[in-house]
């Protein structure tokens, strides 16, 4: 994860943080993850980004696996974006009422949005479950997936399953049905849009 708290509940986000701060933190303070309340400690060298790891194999509702770099980087990358942008923008904010942390969590006016950056396939089940957390906590949920997930067939057509279907977005009636990819390495958008399906999924 790359945001933990303090014991005093002070989010700490360590890969916005120099070397000698994170230097610091390792010798004055300890720190907890925000969803289980355990333990967590500094894992940073000189080639991974900084980040927490749980230092036991407790269960955390939020525990799903080591994220890898390249996750890590997409994540940083569209924070990064979302700021720039000049919108209020939360890096892992965990949602105690629905034990839930989205990967970020902005919100434009009155309205909350989870930014989810989907690097692997899971079951589609859990994704119907994130976002029926989402709604019920009045929150509305977009998949950014990630550009690994993209495999074009032709000009024209791309190869999907039934794991890529679960994150068609359509805004509203009017608007075009929607895919949206990020990578992280060329700092790219990609959008697949009025997706027809030529053949069975």
């Amino acid at each position: 994860m790359l945001t933990a708290t303090t014991r005093k509940g002070k989010s700490i986000t360590l890969a916005r943080l120099s070397k000698q701060d994170i230097t610091q933190l390792r010798q004055t303070e300890s720190f907890v993850c925000p969803a289980c309340k355990s333990e967590v400690i500094i894992k940073a060298g000189n080639i991974i980004t900084p980040h927490f790891a749980h230092v036991s194999e407790a269960e955390c509702p939020e525990r799903t696996g080591g994220e890898g770099e390249y996750h890590y980087q997409g994540k940083l990358l569209l924070y990064d974006w979302f700021k720039r942008q000049g919108i209020n923008v939360l890096l892992e904010h965990y949602l105690s009422d629905i034990q839930q942390r989205p990967d970020l969590l902005i919100q434009i006016k009155n309205r909350k949005i989870a930014i989810e950056f989907q690097c692997a396939k899971v079951n589609p089940q859990t994704i119907y479950q994130r976002n029926i957390g989402y709604q019920r906590a009045n929150i509305i949920p977009i998949w950014i997936l990630a550009a690994n997930l993209f495999k074009r067939k032709s000009t024209h057509h791309i190869q999907l399953n039934r794991f890529l279907t679960s994150f068609i977005h359509q805004f509203s009636r009017t608007h075009p049905t929607t895919l949206i990819f990020f990578c992280p390495e060329k700092q790219q958008f990609s959008f697949v849009q009025d997706i027809i399906f030529t053949t069975n999924h």
